[in-house]
């Protein structure tokens, strides 16, 4: 959908088309997850989110001329923000936009910890950021280290292991072990550049074309980063024989974690490829689709079979990280994301500037940064399968 038509649209058409595209998703959910399928669903879901933004923008903006109507004893002159807002005051996110716009810098805290970018009371206002990327960001654990240097963390090893006691000899038994690691800080950067036109739009939706840029570029880094950090652990099991078949599901779920246990909290990042593999896995007697394929999201849903059920994130990254190059067919990521550490050394700063070769060229540069890092900290709580069985 393009934006003029978007921004042409009345509530009552956009209301509309909502419903229709639940019930497009509905029917394609139904269905079997082919290549297009997927496709449509996606294109489906991010037209949802378009109108979804939109739609509470017009909400907002009646409720807002209401109250401004009732406030002026009937009548309303001027825009919201020339008015400071419905009471006279600018709200945070108003004085925020507008502190970015006078000095060319911006700093929050935990945005790539979060799945959006500002806090709920300011969604509100703006609506959110079209995070349409693999949701694994926001499922490692992810908090503040400011202040401090590299992340030191213990994990165990062994379990203490008991044995028969003999009066008056020495207790047996084995003591269970731990070792140490550490997660080192780094900038992540990214330097990008838009039209300097977008210093004519108001406070809020040049805030929003500045912060796009800056920070789902950095989201997508950070992906990148948490995957590579993960791949290359020491502390993760290496599977190379879980063939794509009509096994899989239950081979993945009941050989993960301990002989007397079915661990929780467990997720399976896979890519699109992959998951269209599964899709058309056929039962034996019956030839329909084995796995029953849902979308909870444009990113995340749900694979199952019987009573065996996984969530699943589509994961771009795990296509481009050398393991395909040396052999493995499907690459694909299984266990407890909150073994996965991001600490976050200080604020997220985006700062724009409009001069030297920006300036001749009418563009603005947008700089963002965040220190950061990833690391695996519990030992056999997450699986790389990096699978060479595959046809």
């Amino acid at each position: 959908m393009k934006i003029e038509e978007l921004m042409n649209m009345t509530l009552g058409k956009i209301q509309t088309r909502i419903a229709e595209l639940d019930t497009e998703v509905e029917t394609l959910n139904a269905g079997e997850a082919t290549e297009e399928a997927i496709a449509r669903i996606n294109a489906a879901a991010e037209e949802r989110r378009m109108l979804d933004a939109r739609k509470k923008d017009l909400e907002d903006l009646e409720k807002r001329q209401k109250g401004a109507q009732q406030l002026a004893g009937g009548s309303a002159s001027g825009t919201l923000l020339e008015r400071g807002g419905m009471g006279g005051e600018e709200s945070a996110i108003e004085k925020r936009a507008k502190t970015l716009v006078e000095t060319g810098r911006m700093e929050m805290r935990q945005l790539l910890s979060t799945g959006t970018l500002t806090p709920e009371a300011a969604k509100k206002e703006i609506g959110e950021l079209p995070t349409v990327m693999s949701s694994i960001v926001d499922d490692v654990n992810s908090f503040e280290l400011e202040g401090n240097g590299a992340w030191t963390f213990a994990y165990r090893k062994t379990d203490s292991v008991a044995a028969d006691v003999t009066e008056g000899e020495t207790i047996g038994g084995t003591a269970g072990s731990f070792g140490t690691g550490r997660i080192e800080p780094s900038t992540w950067g990214i330097l990008d550049e838009i039209s300097n036109q977008v210093k004519k739009f108001s406070p809020l939706a040049y805030e929003q074309s500045v912060r796009n840029n800056a920070y789902l570029a950095l989201r997508r880094f950070a992906k990148k980063k948490i995957t590579k950090a993960i791949l290359d652990s020491e502390l993760v099991d290496k599977v190379e024989t879980m063939a794509i078949d009509e096994s899989f599901l239950r081979t993945l779920v009941l050989g993960f974690n301990g002989d007397e246990s079915v661990a929780g909290g467990t997720k399976l990042y896979l890519t699109k490829a992959t998951l269209q593999k599964l899709g058309k896995i056929r039962g034996a007697n019956e030839k329909k689709p084995l796995y029953e394929i849902t979308f909870t999201d444009e990113n995340n849903g749900k694979i199952k079979e019987g009573g065996t059920e996984v969530t699943f994130s589509i994961l771009s990254d795990l296509a481009d990280t050398g393991l395909i190059e040396s052999g493995a067919k499907d690459v694909m990521i299984y266990g407890q994301m909150k073994s996965v550490d991001m600490p976050l050394w200080g604020n997220f700063e985006v700062k724009t500037d409009e001069g030297g070769d920006y300036f001749k060229r009418n563009m603005m540069g947008i700089r963002g940064l965040q220190t950061a890092g990833a690391g695996v900290t519990r030992l056999h709580t997450i699986q790389v399968i990096n699978n060479k069985a595959n046809p």
